[in-house]
């Protein structure tokens, strides 16, 4: 027998010889209900101690103790979430290197990135890592990699005017007018409306611009993009006339959209590609023709 099973309840003394007492007073005057409630509880108590003493109940502590240490089982903290393990990337050899710091250099001088430009040298393990060429369309793709490999660089600081809309995704119409809108600006703001996708895919989009309401309509797809919406914004930007207009880049995962000035396209292309043989080239998307990925689209 353990020594938690020899060692009794703790009985309390002074309430067993009150019991007693009144036991004894109720036998004396008579009041054998008073005689036999007194004198049940002095014996319950012994039996109780008993009990425990042979193992026949667990003692109050140990009790105590199982549901305690449910409880905090339950109500455990979670530890604090451990920092992302930073990845190791080969170096990028020097020719790579001078590629995309030229690339950076392009894409700053016309705004692309904003507020902040990115330090081309953040961009390296991305390349090296993935084994990529450089080419814009690498250098737009690893940005939001950079985590990876530096944890506490954020690259939000360089992506106020630059965006990219998933060409094979979930689409989300209302997100796509909402950051279409941001990226317009505020010279002449576009104030995004109502969305509406029906079973069928008709998607209606509405925003206003000088308080021009637009409504635009197209048959989609819930998976793949539809541009009806992007050109249409582009065009009532540019027919506003800011001195700055929506232009795309177009690569496998879909395009990246920027808000250039005005024959910013022509001379971005130039530096990046001076001898035009990539197929990655930034576009006026008011000058696209748009395209709906389901059936021919109604604007």
């Amino acid at each position: 027998m353990s020594l938690q099973q020899r060692r009794g309840i703790d009985i309390p003394w002074p309430a067993v010889a009150i019991c007693a007492l009144f036991a004894v007073l109720g036998g004396w005057l008579g009041m054998w209900w008073v005689a036999g409630f007194f004198g049940g509880m002095v014996v319950l108590l012994f039996a109780l101690d008993l009990a425990v003493r042979m193992g026949w109940l667990k003692h109050p502590d140990a009790r105590w103790a199982a549901v305690e240490g449910k409880r905090k089982r339950a109500h455990v903290i979670n530890p604090a979430p451990q920092p992302m393990a930073t990845r190791i990337a080969p170096p990028l050899d020097d020719e790579r290197q001078a590629h995309v710091h030229g690339i950076v250099t392009a894409l700053s001088r016309h705004g692309i990135f904003a507020p902040d430009v990115p330090d081309p040298a953040l961009l390296y393990p991305g390349i090296a890592d993935n084994d990529l060429t450089g080419d814009v369309a690498d250098v737009l793709a690893c940005l939001e990699e950079v985590p990876a490999y530096h944890p506490d660089v954020d690259p939000g600081r360089w992506l106020e005017n630059l965006s990219q809309h998933p060409a094979q995704s979930e689409q989300d119409v209302a997100w796509q007018l909402a950051d279409l809108a941001r990226l317009a600006g505020s010279a002449h703001p576009i104030v995004p409306g109502e969305v509406s996708l029906q079973a069928d895919g008709l998607c209606t989009a509405t925003f206003t611009i000088d308080a021009r309401p637009v409504t635009v309509t197209w048959r989609g797809h819930p998976k793949y993009i539809s541009t009806h919406l992007h050109v249409a914004i582009a065009r009532a930007l540019a027919e506003a006339r800011t001195g700055q207009r929506l232009a795309w880049l177009w690569d496998d995962a879909g395009p990246w959209i920027s808000r250039l000035n005005d024959g910013a396209v022509e001379a971005l292309n130039a530096s990046l590609d001076p001898n035009e043989g990539s197929p990655y080239r930034w576009e006026w998307i008011d000058e696209a023709e748009p395209f709906a990925a389901g059936e021919a689209a109604t604007a």
